[in-house]
């Protein structure tokens, strides 16, 4: 509600993350193994469809992400009846062996009988007939179907005589094919497009569900915030690959991007900037801000030298920015590891 009221133009959603597949044990209760996220856009801003590992599609049946989706011409869910769209009821003739459409059929009125239609010899008419015999409709107008035939857009599937589907790639689809993420590499015999799928990476948006190794807070937090500053005990540090992901969505494209963190902490999302810029040979910049907040004096960052949190992320910065450079990175990357620190100064007026 704060974030809605503050940002009443924004289009806000929240992810729901687990960090902590172990959980956090609170007494009678469930215990805690996510955090949440809330991502506020602001005019056009939405998260890009990104290549992404296996583990971001949680239990989506179907393996369609990675091959070409041919939609099934006849319609299924709401409004799927002959009534409830009369001109989207014609025949489709194919051959009597099935291997290709020889014609399409103009839509009948209501009153009138399928079985009326005469077939061209040598064809049989397929309908949009449910199994329980029920007349259903197209998805497609006939027009629209007839130019997708001459576009090599519409296949037909085992061949069942009058129960034979018939699929056809939807706007999305298409663009694939015509931009070259599908090379085309023949024609089948009913005339559909035949690509080569050996090479796709699929790229989507993923749900709001997050169950991703690389965020484990602990694993990945407190671990490798440890690995870079040791006997520095940090409260509840994020995974920096989670930072890197969460912001990949929206910068992706944009290799120049400005990311500014009003509350820098430990230095997690310069530290993310970095990872993702090694990766994909972007130079993104950053801006962040922390308060000078003291170190408890008992506490082993003081006791390691760090008197207030803004110098933990300082040397944090210094020290990832180093280890990136030790790993491979991509070689546009500039490997411009550097920054500059600016503090607002004492002022000089008298306090009101």
């Amino acid at each position: 509600l704060l974030l809605k009221d503050m940002f009443p133009e924004a289009t806000i959603q929240m992810i729901s993350t687990v960090i902590n597949p172990a959980g956090v044990t609170r007494t009678g209760g469930f215990s805690r193994t996510d955090e949440y996220i809330y991502f506020v856009m602001m005019g056009s801003a939405k998260p890009q469809a990104l290549p992404l590992p296996d583990e971001w599609r949680g239990n989506i049946k179907g393996g369609y992400k990675d091959k070409l989706r041919w939609n099934g011409l006849q319609r299924s869910g709401t409004g799927i009846l002959r009534s409830d769209r009369p001109n989207m009821f014609y025949p489709v003739f194919i051959s009597e062996d099935g291997k290709r459409i020889t014609e399409v059929g103009n839509s009948i009125p209501l009153g009138i009988n399928r079985k009326q239609v005469e077939t061209p010899e040598g064809s049989i008419a397929v309908w949009p007939i449910f199994p329980d015999g029920r007349e259903g409709r197209w998805r497609l107008g006939r027009s629209t179907l007839l130019q997708l035939i001459d576009k090599h857009y519409v296949k037909l599937g085992k061949f069942r005589g009058e129960a034979t589907s018939i699929t056809y790639l939807a706007r999305g689809e298409q663009l694939k094919v015509e931009s070259g993420d599908f090379p085309t590499i023949g024609y089948a015999d009913d005339g559909s497009v035949i690509v080569d799928e050996s090479a796709y990476e699929a790229k989507f948006v993923p749900g709001t569900q997050w169950w991703i190794s690389s965020h484990d807070a602990t694993q990945r937090g407190t671990k490798t915030l440890t690995a870079i500053i040791p006997n520095v005990n940090f409260t509840f540090p994020k995974s920096p690959y989670a930072v890197r992901d969460a912001i990949s969505f929206f910068v992706a494209e944009n290799p120049s991007a400005l990311i500014i963190d009003f509350f820098a902490g430990s230095g997690t999302t310069l530290h993310a900037v970095n990872l993702l810029n090694a990766e994909d040979g972007g130079n993104r910049r950053f801006i962040m801000i922390q308060l000078p907040e003291p170190c408890e004096p008992s506490s082993d960052a003081s006791k390691a030298g760090f008197r207030t949190i803004a110098e933990i992320s300082k040397e944090r910065i210094r020290r990832a920015g180093k280890r990136a450079l030790k790993q491979q990175c991509h070689e546009d990357w500039n490997k411009d590891i550097g920054f500059r620190v600016l503090k607002v100064d004492t002022s000089n007026m008298a306090d009101v």
